[in-house]
């Protein structure tokens, strides 16, 4: 197995690096001071048909035009942010995920079944490279979830086909859709059971949230051009918005996160009080690799 990962661990613990491994493996290595925990794990497949994806998926054309990240609150609980060739991305969880445990494939069937859109085409295999996600809050006694986030765009015009052909069919299929302004462009509420969805085109990024006064607050300040979030923000967060750094790369503000989970979720926070954020990045092997690098670290307060 050629990959940069195993090469340096291998050397780093006196291992020869002629090592011979199973179709899936994983190899781990970690490191605890008085800092931080560190995990780092190399997780693979010997498959061509793997090596193949691996090769391309670092291979997007994403550009970012309003960067909406940089508008964002300055305290977010949980940050993702993703930089892939998100169409090969699904044609790979295809390719793994045979029996479709996500229910992804189910979702999108569904969705071509019920209102005759096609969002793999329009969504799935339109995206840009770009996806970012931010939890904000978790209140199960009144069962409001604060998510919201964007999608970029390669093709503008077919995402815009897209939501409004699904609209219609949300109309001529009996249920709700209501649509509002925000600086002249359209949005959306897509009542789902006890929550909203609420989505929107601006530039080439699908906006969306579950909360309504989030999206207008970040809305407004995206056209103020009042940003800062970038500037704050932890180095994992900043460098893969900033540089469109390839892979998956996660942020949690252990406090804050427990501080916004109300309800019978809500944990303990004495027994995570010595515990201050977590950082994780997942990126694809290499050319000639056949895994993903992981690097997770645990930091204590000091």
């Amino acid at each position: 197995v050629d990959s940069v990962f195993i090469s340096d661990v291998t050397k780093s613990k006196g291992v020869t690096e002629n090592i011979n491994v199973p179709y899936g493996f994983t190899f781990m290595v970690y490191d605890i001071n008085n800092i931080r925990a560190n995990l780092n794990l190399y997780m693979g497949l010997l498959s061509d048909e793997q090596k193949r994806f691996l090769a391309s998926l670092k291979q997007f054309n994403a550009f970012e035009k309003i960067n909406f990240m940089d508008y964002i609150p300055k305290n977010p609980s949980t940050v993702l942010v993703l930089n892939l060739n998100v169409a090969l991305l699904y044609r790979y969880y295809q390719f793994l995920d045979k029996i479709d445990i996500l229910g992804l494939r189910a979702f999108a069937n569904s969705m071509e079944e019920k209102y005759k859109v096609s969002i793999e085409k329009d969504i799935f295999f339109n995206g840009d490279g770009r996806l970012r996600l931010v939890f904000d809050s978790f209140d199960q006694t009144s069962n409001k979830l604060s998510v919201y986030g964007v999608y970029g765009l390669n093709n503008v015009e077919n995402a815009k086909n897209f939501v409004n052909n699904l609209n219609s069919a949300i109309l001529k299929n009996g249920e709700k859709v209501y649509s509002f302004e925000m600086f002249t462009y359209p949005f959306y509420r897509y009542p789902v059971g006890s929550y909203s969805v609420y989505y929107g085109i601006i530039e080439n990024d699908l906006i969306f949230s579950t909360d309504r006064d989030k999206l207008t607050n970040i809305v407004q300040k995206i056209f103020r051009k009042e940003g800062g979030y970038l500037e704050v923000a932890p180095q994992v967060i900043k460098e893969s918005v900033s540089q469109l750094k390839a892979g998956t790369h996660v942020y949690v503000d252990i406090q804050a996160l427990l501080a916004n989970l109300r309800g019978e979720l809500q944990l303990n926070p004495s027994f995570f009080v010595n515990l201050k954020e977590i950082t994780l990045s997942s990126v694809p092997d290499d050319e000639n690799g056949y895994g993903w690098n992981i690097d997770a670290n645990l930091f204590w307060m000091r």
